[in-house]
């Protein structure tokens, strides 16, 4: 749950079929290829959700 500038509270669901192994090896490689800019907005969700 998250709430915006008003206190408004959202809520959200992300719903994925499941992946093959040649999937999942593009997906791994794509995330470890990105992994300084996904901490950055794993880091920046993190920190903005303490502060609500």
């Amino acid at each position: 749950m998250i709430r915006d500038g008003d206190l408004t509270a959202h809520r959200s669901a992300v719903l994925i079929q499941p992946l093959s192994d040649e999937q999942w090896d593009r997906f791994l490689g794509v995330a470890a290829e990105s992994s300084g800019h996904i901490a950055a907005l794993l880091e920046h969700g993190r920190v903005r959700g303490r502060d609500q």
